[in-house]
């Protein structure tokens, strides 16, 4: 027995308050990242103009609008009012008229009239207050009262039918927590909560809730500014502020957009002010206040823009990578859904008759795939299908497919029996490359043979053929009989 030893079991608590402090921090950890968001991205038609630190807006009438950005100039970017539509359904772009403010790192939002607002950010003489309103079904921009204060790397975002200018960064390198609110209707801006975390080049952006989401962004810390996980929400009915989950990803020059189920996707960003950029992508729900990460980017970029279209996809347009401008455009498409194959049976069970009644059965995939999945049924000596190949594509994968199923007349005599239809799945998509299938037990039964006579009916025969053979005879002797006479 080993001696009792006051010092041992002080250090042994002590290594067990450590580690037990160790699990909780892990769990805490990987309660704000723990589900694997699934989604397709799938690059679309290049913008017409490559360029970064542009606004992003989706309209009701279902386009997208690409509006300013930086393009190459000689030194440094330089700033264009350049606007271009994007229209999903055709996956074509359409150049519209300019803004009239030429400009970059300028803060963006859509009303509930349709209107898109244009705020502050870089123009060519430096940072400016200038506020512009684009009408798209007019083409038409028009020039509305200017923001309080210059500055750019600001974000914007819409709630309640006004407009909030969130954070940014002034000349001389002074980072804001400044919020204003713009009521389009009076056009007035008025001064509310300052944000808790002054940064720029943060993304914001409404929620189903009506309350604004600023995540990361660039802001202080003990070293200087430096890229920031923060999430920070506001109420404009309070006007308050509150503290939500941080992302996982410290990062600026991100790209948010609000997806159909409210959760909001954060794409892309830096670690190092353009350096360090991301593809990352990562995904929030207010509701619950937790992240999920989700699959990157194709195109890692800092400054991009983001929108989700009126068809429920996110675009994700635009942006940098050292000094290489792209106009790249990707979009993305969420499910949680597992990835499988439903097969149903009608009536929950498939039953043929050889040479007779044939029955049918449904197969559909659980989640929208990656690539195109072909499904072959292999059915065989017993039964046959029809189609024999099924190919479900990312549009189409929601649809259940009809087979048919027949029974073989072979001519033998089996009774009832059974036939088995397997299936084998392919794909360029690893999540359905070779994924189990159901199999499909099929009860087969023969053709009904003629009906054999009962004894009454054999008799009832018997006798008709007899009285027939009797009438015939009789007839016969008649004939002879009278030919004698003759």
């Amino acid at each position: 027995m080993l001696p009792d030893c006051p010092e041992g079991r002080s250090r042994g608590r002590r290594a067990i308050a450590a580690f037990l402090l160790v699990l909780v921090v892990v769990a805490s950890l990987l309660a704000s990242s723990i589900v694997m968001a699934v989604g397709i991205w799938t690059q679309k038609a290049d913008m017409p103009t490559p360029r970064g630190a542009l606004g992003v807006v989706a309209h009701p009438n279902g386009k997208i609008y690409a509006i300013g950005g930086g393009v190459a100039g000689s030194d440094t970017a330089q700033p264009v009012g350049t606007v271009e539509e994007y229209d999903p359904q055709s996956n074509g772009w359409t150049t519209r008229a300019p803004m009239p403010t030429p400009r970059m790192s300028f803060g963006v939002a859509l009303t509930g009239t349709g209107m898109i607002y244009a705020i502050g950010g870089y123009a060519s003489q430096g940072p400016t207050t200038a506020l512009e309103v684009y009408d798209a079904l007019t083409d038409t921009w028009v020039a509305s009262a200017s923001a309080p204060g210059a500055r750019w790397g600001l974000a914007a975002a819409e709630a309640g039918g006004k407009i909030y200018a969130i954070g940014g960064i002034v000349p001389g390198g002074a980072l804001l927590s400044w919020v204003q609110e713009y009521d389009p209707n009076a056009n007035v801006w008025t001064s509310v909560a300052s944000m808790p975390t002054a940064r720029y080049f943060p993304g914001a952006v409404t929620g189903c809730n009506d309350k604004v989401y600023v995540i990361g962004g660039r802001a202080s810390g003990p070293s200087g500014p430096a890229p920031s996980r923060a999430v920070e929400e506001y109420d404009p009915v309070a006007n308050a502020w509150v503290t939500r989950a941080n992302m996982p990803t410290p990062r600026e020059g991100l790209a948010v957009t609000r997806l159909p189920d409210c959760k909001i996707l954060a794409a892309g960003g830096a670690q190092q002010s353009g350096a360090a950029v991301l593809a990352t992508v990562e995904i929030y729900d207010p509701q619950t206040d937790t992240w999920a990460t989700a699959d990157s980017m194709p195109t890692a970029r800092y400054v991009p823009g983001a929108a989700t279209a009126a068809n429920g996809k996110a675009y994700v347009m635009g942006g940098t990578h050292g000094r290489v401008l792209f106009a790249t455009v990707e979009e993305y498409v969420r499910s949680l859904a597992t990835p499988g194959v439903t097969i149903s049976e009608s009536d929950g069970s498939t039953q043929v008759i050889e040479g007779g009644e044939t029955d049918t059965y449904t197969v559909v995939l659980a989640s929208q795939p990656s690539a195109d999945v072909t499904i072959t049924a292999y059915p065989g000596t017993q039964v046959t299908v029809r189609p024999s190949t099924l190919t479900f594509t990312a549009s189409n994968w929601d649809a259940p497919q009809v087979v048919t199923v027949s029974a073989v007349p072979d001519g033998l005599a089996e009774g009832p029996h059974t036939g088995a239809v397997e299936h084998r799945a392919a794909s360029a998509d690893p999540d359905y490359n070779g994924i189990a299938v159901p199999r499909v037990t099929v009860s087969i039964s023969e053709a009904a043979p003629a009906p054999i006579p009962s004894a009454s009916s054999a008799a009832l025969v018997l006798l008709t053929i007899a009285f027939t053979v009797f009438l015939g005879l009789r007839a016969i002797t008649a004939w002879r009989l009278r030919s004698s006479s003759e």
